[in-house]
C-alpha cells in the first residue's frame, strides 16, 4: 500500500509536470513560437497561480495529524508564504526546463530543415549550371566541326563520331554530382583528340595526364573541360605559331591539379581576362558550391601566354 507521504510527493511532482508539459506541447508552440510573448507570459502566470493554489489544498489534505507526531504544531508547519514560494520556484524551474527542451528541439529541426533546403538549392543551381554548360560546350564543338568541313570532310566525319561519344558521356555517364577521376580523364582525352583534328602544323599541342594516384577518387564532371576548351578557343591563331600545354597531375592520392597554358595573340585574346564568358563564370560558381575552401584557382597572364591552374582536394568516396 502506498504510504501517505509517498502519495503526497507523487501528487506534488505531477503538478510540476503539468507545468512542464502544458508548456512543451501547447503554450510554446501556440504562443511563444508565433511571437505572442506577452500572451505567453500571461498564460504561464495564470497556469502557475492555478497550479499553486491547487497545491495549497493538496498540502492541507496531506497534512499529518499533529497527534501522531511528537512535535508542536508551530514547529511542524512551515509558514504559508514559504510553501508558496517553494512551490513557485519549483514550477518556474520546470517551466524553464520545458522552454529549454523545446528550444533545443526546435533549433535542431530548423537546422535540419535549413540543411535540406540548402542541399536542394545547391543541387538545383548545379543542375542549372550543367544545363548552361552543355549547350555552351556543344556550341563550341559544332563550330570546330564546321571549320573542319571547309577543308577536310574526312576529319569532319571523324569529329562527328567523337562528338557522339562526348555527348554520350555528358548525357548519360555523368548524371551524378561526381564521377570517377579515371572516367573524367578519358572524357578530357577524347575532347583533346577532337580539338587536334582542326589544328594546323603551326599549332603545338602538348598533353600530359597522369592521375593514377587518385583515379579511384571522385570529381565533379566538366570542371577541367572549361579550362581546356578555353585554351583551344582563345589560345590558337591559325595564321601564327601557337601552342597549348595541358598538364593534369595527381599531386597526391586525394589532390589533383589541372594546369593549362596557351599562347596569346592580340586579335584572339584581346580582353580575354576581362571576359564574362559563361564557361569561366559557371566554373567559379560550381567550385564555390562543390569545393568551398578545398580548391585554388590561379591565373598568370603575360604578353606571350595565358596560364590557369586549378587545384582541387578530391573526395575519396561518394
Amino acid at each position: 500500500m502506498i504510504s501517505h507521504d509517498y502519495l503526497h510527493y507523487i501528487v506534488l511532482y505531477v503538478s510540476f509536470l503539468v507545468v512542464y508539459y502544458v508548456n512543451y506541447f501547447l503554450l510554446i508552440d501556440k504562443l511563444l513560437f508565433v511571437r505572442k510573448i506577452w500572451l505567453y507570459i500571461l498564460a504561464n502566470v495564470v497556469l502557475l497561480a492555478v497550479d499553486c493554489t491547487i497545491l495549497q489544498f493538496v498540502h492541507e489534505f496531506f497534512r499529518p495529524d499533529v497527534t501522531d507526531v511528537l512535535v508542536s504544531t508551530e514547529s511542524y508547519h512551515p509558514p504559508m508564504f514559504g510553501k508558496i514560494l517553494n512551490d513557485l520556484l519549483s514550477m518556474t524551474a520546470f517551466w524553464g526546463l520545458s522552454v529549454m527542451a523545446k528550444m533545443v528541439l526546435h533549433w535542431r529541426s530548423v537546422e535540419n530543415l535549413n540543411r535540406e533546403i540548402e542541399k536542394k538549392r545547391t543541387e538545383t543551381e548545379l543542375n542549372n549550371l550543367k544545363q548552361q554548360l552543355s549547350p555552351h560546350f556543344i556550341f563550341n564543338t559544332l563550330n570546330n566541326i564546321y571549320a573542319l568541313i571547309a577543308y577536310d570532310t574526312e576529319k569532319a566525319q571523324q569529329a562527328v563520331l567523337q562528338v557522339s561519344g562526348l555527348l554520350r558521356h555528358m548525357l548519360y555517364e555523368n548524371k551524378g554530382r561526381y564521377v570517377q577521376v579515371e572516367q573524367e580523364m578519358a572524357f578530357i582525352q577524347d575532347y583533346i583528340g577532337l580539338m587536334r583534328l582542326r589544328q594546323t602544323k603551326q599549332t603545338r599541342i602538348d598533353v600530359h595526364i597522369s592521375t593514377e594516384l587518385c583515379n579511384d577518387c571522385y570529381i565533379a564532371p566538366l570542371l577541367f573541360i572549361t579550362l581546356v576548351g578555353n585554351a583551344f578557343k582563345h589560345g590558337i591563331d591559325p595564321m601564327k605559331d601557337s601552342f597549348v600545354d595541358i598538364n593534369i597531375l595527381a599531386v597526391d592520392d586525394h589532390t589533383i591539379s589541372c594546369k593549362v597554358t596557351n599562347s596569346r595573340h592580340k586579335l584572339v585574346n584581346e580582353n580575354i581576362e576581362n571576359s564574362s564568358g559563361i564557361g569561366l563564370e559557371n566554373l567559379r560558381k560550381q567550385l564555390q558550391l562543390l569545393y568551398p575552401g578545398r580548391h585554388e584557382l590561379k591565373f598568370d597572364v603575360t604578353k606571350e601566354q595565358y596560364m590557369v591552374e586549378l587545384i582541387i582536394n578530391l573526395h575519396n568516396k561518394i
